[in-house]
Parts: structure tokens; C-alpha cells; sequence
């Protein structure tokens, strides 16, 4: 912080402590308006240490007549300190080339995130308004029946997911694990290859990680030795998934090679465990996809938020239900045979592209399992940690210990018997096979418990018994 600014480093120093780059950014930003502004201070360093815990913006009317933070001045009346932040040079509204961006409601960006917001709500709308395109539906309904078999009961949200993603240019398929979104998303790529074929162009996997990659190609391997599809369509389908970075071209000084001036080669791209895709990425690869290109993410909104700022797939997908504009409720209803939520009034164009599974398929409604996620994903902490005291010896095992040596000999016991069937396997088949049936998930990397002191204990362990 300059000289200019030594009135603001008390403050900007005491009570809880800014991000040095918030008060570095801040600083920098009251330098270039011409001098100390306290409002534009703690604008600018609240918006950064924002984007630090994830958030795209900051909003400031909830703040104002607040002490956001110890130390720091209360911010103003909203109106006043609108005016304020758009009277320092540095603060301008959209479309404008400025630090900082402050829209009509009043919520403020640093410039490249309103950027790639907006860039990427408007590419997201080109394609839900997209009119036409897709098969002809009595095809797609004969097809749509031979991959999805009717159901014991109720209607085939499977079904109708894939219908959706064929006939849209976006789509989401939003559901937890179990609920069969891998499974989904095979039939909907066998169903584009015999319906489309050659002539819709390169269908395209991809993931955030390379570990979701991996077990995304795992996923539709298994899965494509269960479809009946014809020869064609299976010596077609894409068995590998590449890392979106990879899918672009990432370059090693920065940046990427694929962009709107040389787009990906794609006709179908499908992205999985798109809930880790942060704002600026997402932008990055719809502008680097052709119009005609559809385009169907999957994943779980309450789970494996994006690590930078953004949370695009838990936005679009925000809404409680799904309920569908009239003509595209009645083009779903011919082609699948169900019936489909339909909204009471003209819904907005995102409306007709996302759609939720809720059926978990890998375990019941009403087991330990169930009861458990639902408590977390609402919230219920008190009421997740009695319910798994009370199941101890069930679906679960509640380590309750004293210190960490106790933890420690605890995991060791779990983590042996567990590991016991992959060490005495006769084959490498075997052995992977024993493995995938166990896993050791940790909450956080470090302390008792963390994943570093689990390897550690584990590790030991296998040293002893050899």
C-alpha cells in the first residue's frame, strides 16, 4: 500500500485480516482514482477476497449499513456508495473497460469474471432459443423405446433426460450419484449416432480432471457393451474422454489454441461432472464450440463445486423441479410416451434444457445411505452426525476417538480388513477388481483423519505385514 493510502492500512490491517491481495488490490485501485477513497476501498477489497472464496460477485446492498468486516469502515447508504464507486474512474457498468463492474442491480465484478459471465449466459441462451434441429420424432420415439425399456412404475426420467439433450442444443442432466446419468447419457450418444451418423460430426467426451476423465471412459466402456446398437453406431462411439484443457488446447505459456477463431471440431460435446467447471473455463469452451454444436453437461449440483470462482452448473440447475414450455412438453410426450411437467405459464428458455433425475438406482429411498445425503445436502449437521452414531455396525462406521493415537489404531483395524481381499488376490484383475470395492474418503487433506494421516497409518501398516 503507498503512502497515499497509510490512512487506510490501520484499518485495512485490524480485526479480521484481509487477503494480502485484497489489500494489496484495494490499494492499487485507490491509487489509480487519485487518492484514499474508504468506499471504494472496501468495495474493491471485499470484491476480491470474494473471488478468493469462489463467488463470481459481490453484492452490495446486503452490506450496506454493515461493518463487513472488524477494522474496517461501515459501508454506506447503497444509492451514496453506488454513486461513490461510479464517480472514482475505476468502477463502470457493463459493456465499459474498467477494474471493476457494477450492474444495475448493484452487484459488483471484477471485469474478466462480468466478462465471462456474460459471455457465457448469452452463448448458454443462443442455444436454448435455437428453433428446430434434431430427428424426426417418430424415429427418435422407436429408438428412444429400444434403449429404454418402460418401467415398472411411473414415467422414465432417464427417457425423457435423453429426448431432451436430443432435441436441444443445451442441455443439463442434474441428478446424485445412482441416479443414472452415465447410463443416460450412453443411450443418448447411441441414439445420435443411428440417428445422425456421419453427417452430425465428431461426438466429443470430456471432463474438468483427468481422473474424472478416466472413469468417464470406464463408464461408457462398460456401458456400451449392454446397448443394442447397431455395428456402425458402436464402432463410432467415443471410448476415450479428454480433460477440457486438453480438449482445447492448452498452451504451456497460457492461453489456448482452440477459441471463436478456431473452434473444436465437434458436433455433440458432453461434459461430465460439469458442477467442477468454474466460470471462467465454461466460457472459455462454449467459445470455443461451434453454434451448431450440442452441447449436454452432466453432474451433481450439491456436490464437487468448482475450485475458482463460479458455480455455472448449481446456477443454471437452481430451480426445485422441472416443468416444460407447452410445445416442447408435447414433443416429449410423442416421442417418449410419458407425460411431462408442464409449466402454467410460457417458462424462460433455460425451462425446456434442464432436467433432474431423482430415482437413485444404486440404492433405495429409504436406506441409511438416503437418509444420510439428504441430511447433509440440507444442511442438518447435528442431526447427520446422531443419525450416524446410531447406525454404527450398519451402512456406516462412526469412529469416536480421544486422541488422535486412538484415531490412528482405529483406521488401521478398518483400513486392513478393508484392503484384505486387493493384497491376497491371485491376479492383477483380481486385485483391481478387490480394489474398486473399497474406498477411504477423507473430509479434508490434512489433520487426524485428513487424507495425508489416513495414507500415513495405511502405509505403516502394509510395512508391518511385510
Amino acid at each position: 500500500m503507498n503512502q497515499k493510502n497509510d490512512a487506510l492500512r490501520p484499518a485495512a490491517e485490524a480485526g479480521e485480516a484481509l487477503p494480502p491481495i485484497a489489500r494489496h488490490f484495494a490499494g492499487f485501485l485507490c491509487t489509480l482514482a487519485g487518492g484514499p477513497r474508504p468506499e471504494l476501498f472496501l468495495a474493491a477489497a471485499l470484491v476480491c477476497r470474494a473471488e478468493q472464496s469462489g463467488h463470481a460477485c459481490l453484492e452490495l446492498e446486503p452490506l450496506c449499513g454493515t461493518a463487513p468486516l472488524p477494522g474496517l469502515p461501515a459501508a454506506p447508504e447503497f444509492d451514496a456508495w453506488q454513486k461513490s464507486l461510479m464517480e472514482s474512474g475505476v468502477v463502470g457498468r457493463p459493456g465499459d473497460y474498467k477494474p471493476l463492474i457494477l450492474d444495475e442491480t448493484g452487484r459488483l465484478y471484477l471485469e474478466r469474471l462480468h466478462a465471462a459471465e456474460t459471455g457465457l449466459a448469452a452463448r448458454i441462451l443462443d442455444r436454448c432459443r435455437a428453433a428446430g434441429g434434431g430427428p424426426d420424432p417418430d424415429l427418435a420415439a422407436r429408438r428412444l423405446a429400444a434403449l429404454f425399456p418402460a418401467p415398472a412404475n411411473g414415467p422414465d426420467r432417464q427417457k425423457t433426460a435423453a429426448a431432451v439433450a436430443l432435441f436441444k442444443r443445451f442441455s443439463v442432466i442434474s441428478g446424485g450419484p445412482g441416479t443414472g446419468k452415465t447410463f443416460t447419457a450412453a443411450r443418448l450418444m447411441a441414439l445420435i449416432l443411428e440417428l445422425e451418423g456421419a453427417a452430425h460430426g465428431p461426438l466429443i467426451l470430456c471432463a474438468p480432471t483427468g481422473k474424472a476423465a478416466a472413469r468417464l471412459s470406464e463408464s461408457v466402456a462398460g456401458a456400451l457393451e449392454r446397448l443394442p446398437v447397431s455395428p456402425a453406431a458402436r464402432a463410432a462411439f467415443p471410448l476415450r474422454a479428454l480433460t477440457i484443457h486438453r480438449l482445447l488446447g492448452a498452451r504451456p505459456g497460457g492461453g489456448f489454441t482452440h477459441g471463436p477463431e478456431n473452434p473444436v471440431a465437434a458436433g455433440t460435446l458432453l461434459v461430465d461432472e460439469a458442477s467442477m467447471v468454474d466460470l471462467s473455463l465454461m466460457s472459455r469452451l462454449f467459445a470455443a464450440i461451434p453454434g451448431h454444436c450440442r452441447v449436454v453437461l452432466l453432474g451433481d449440483r450439491n456436490q464437487l463445486s468448482s475450485v475458482d470462482p463460479g458455480s455455472v452448473l448449481g446456477d443454471i440447475s437452481g430451480r426445485a423441479e422441472t416443468a416444460f414450455s407447452p410445445d416442447f412438453a408435447a414433443l416429449l410426450r410423442r416421442v417418449t410416451g410419458d407425460s411431462p411437467p408442464v409449466a402454467a405459464s410460457q417458462p424462460p428458455p433455460l425451462a425446456d434444457s434442464v432436467i433432474f433425475l431423482t430415482k437413485n438406482h444404486r440404492f433405495a429411498e429409504s436406506s441409511d445411505i438416503a437418509r444420510f445425503a439428504g441430511m447433509v445436502i440440507a444442511g442438518q449437521a447435528r442431526e447427520a452426525v446422531d443419525f450416524l452414531r446410531s447406525r454404527t455396525g450398519g451402512a456406516f462406521s462412526f469412529l469416536d476417538y480421544r486422541d488422535p493415537a486412538e484415531l490412528a489404531a482405529l483406521l488401521e483395524e478398518k483400513m486392513t480388513a478393508g484392503y484384505a481381499p486387493y493384497l491376497s488376490a491371485a491376479t492383477p484383475a483380481d486385485a483391481l477388481a478387490a480394489l474398486s470395492r473399497f474406498r477411504v474418503l477423507t473430509a479434508h487433506r490434512e489433520g487426524p483423519g485428513g487424507a495425508a494421516h489416513a495414507n500415513a497409518v495405511l502405509e505403516r501398516a502394509l510395512a508391518l505385514k511385510n
